[in-house]
């Protein structure tokens, strides 16, 4: 076990900024190295939690109490009232004793849960909110401490990246992207059944999570210049589609929810800017991905990295459905996090950190200025 501790120090002490992540290992991880980071297995076992409090790492204390604060934090609005708030404590007030699931355009999933919370647990809206937001947040700080080299860091970039956006604002798709990143993981390791659970779960939570699933089984067997070209052409078609059937197409998904034009032409939303700072950041490190590369260092990175592409496509594409595309945005986004914070620190990777981080920066300052007005 000292040996094994050492190997996740040695990689770990390129540089000081990060010297937090190289504390000894919790019990039953594995060494942490670029042959390890390749194989999409995880690096460590269990939770935070058990981690935490069982092998008392102070890299899980991090987040631990990082996640008890943020949820709590979200579960009480502290950083003031989220642009969804009304329109969710709306929707849990005028829930009745008798489930009515076609009466919103919530998914059924997120119908269901809410219903178990405010009538078989008794749950009032506040509660129900903090909950919702800790399990969300507890899904994606697990997956962050099993599968990424520096579990502090990578907190820190989806906090600072993700959590005013999805845990603070967004509920049902904080849960949905919980879920289906789960999936991807699963997927990406050869766990068929697993993978198919957590994709189902996803669905049911948030719709749009089709996308993600989608992207992922594409990039699976993307891996030669053929593939390259038979996407390319199958991305050709959809566009063809969507321009010339979009119509076809929303009447189609009327006819299981009416409100779904409502949602998709929303002209609440603002504008969806490819070119904002944090996706021109990202676009940077994307290139850099790209040159060092990263499309054929494993499995794992290939498919992460295609999750964040994907998500200029759909900037690209549906600028007259702005909702969706920036629904499309948010819940691919995160690929670019599990891509370039998976392998340990390296001199060549180093600024996928920086621009990482940098980008999560502005996006929470961001954030604050639009809750505080500032």
């Amino acid at each position: 076990m000292r040996r094994r501790g050492s190997q996740h120090v040695e990689a770990q002490t390129s540089f000081a900024v990060l010297s937090i992540e190289g504390a000894a290992e919790v019990y039953g991880a594995i060494p942490i190295t670029a042959e390890t980071a390749a194989t999409g297995h995880p690096f460590r076992r269990g939770s935070p939690l058990t981690s935490a409090f069982l092998a008392f790492d102070p890299r899980a204390m991090v987040l631990v109490v990082s996640w008890a604060f943020l949820s709590i934090a979200g579960g009480r609005q502290m950083f003031g009232e989220s642009l969804d708030s009304v329109s969710y404590f709306r929707y849990f007030n005028n829930l009745n004793s008798n489930p009515d699931f076609g009466a919103s355009r919530f998914e059924i999933g997120y119908q269901a849960f809410a219903w178990v919370c405010k009538f078989v647990l008794g749950l009032d809206y506040n509660a129900f909110l903090l909950a919702t937001i800790a399990i969300s947040l507890g899904l994606k700080f697990t997956l962050i401490w099993r599968y990424m080299s520096m579990p502090v860091i990578g907190a820190l970039a989806y906090v600072l990246t993700f959590y005013f956006l999805h845990e603070y604002t967004q509920f049902r798709a904080a849960l949905g992207i919980g879920l289906v990143m789960w999936g991807v993981h699963k997927f990406v390791e050869g766990k068929w059944r697993a993978a198919l659970v957590w994709y189902a779960l996803a669905l049911l939570f948030h719709y749009s999570t089709i996308i993600v699933i989608a992207i992922a089984v594409v990039a699976r067997f993307v891996r030669s210049p053929k593939s390259i070209g038979i996407l390319g052409v199958v991305v050709a078609a959809a566009i063809f589609v969507f321009t010339f059937f979009g119509d076809v197409l929303l009447s189609f998904a009327l006819r299981f929810n009416p409100l779904t034009e409502v949602y998709l032409y929303d002209r609440t939303v603002d504008n969806a800017n490819l070119l904002s700072v944090p996706n021109l950041l990202m676009m940077a490190a994307s290139l850099y991905a790209v040159v060092v590369g990263f499309l054929v260092r494993s499995d794992y990175h290939r498919t992460f990295l295609f999750l964040g592409l994907a998500s200029f496509v759909g900037l690209a594409l549906f600028v007259t459905t702005v909702t969706l595309a920036l629904r499309i945005r948010e819940v691919l986004f995160i690929g670019f996090m599990f891509a370039f914070l998976r392998s340990p620190p390296t001199p060549r990777d180093f600024p996928l950190v920086v621009l990482t981080l940098m980008a999560g920066a502005y996006t929470t300052w961001r954030g604050l200025g639009t809750l505080f007005e500032f």
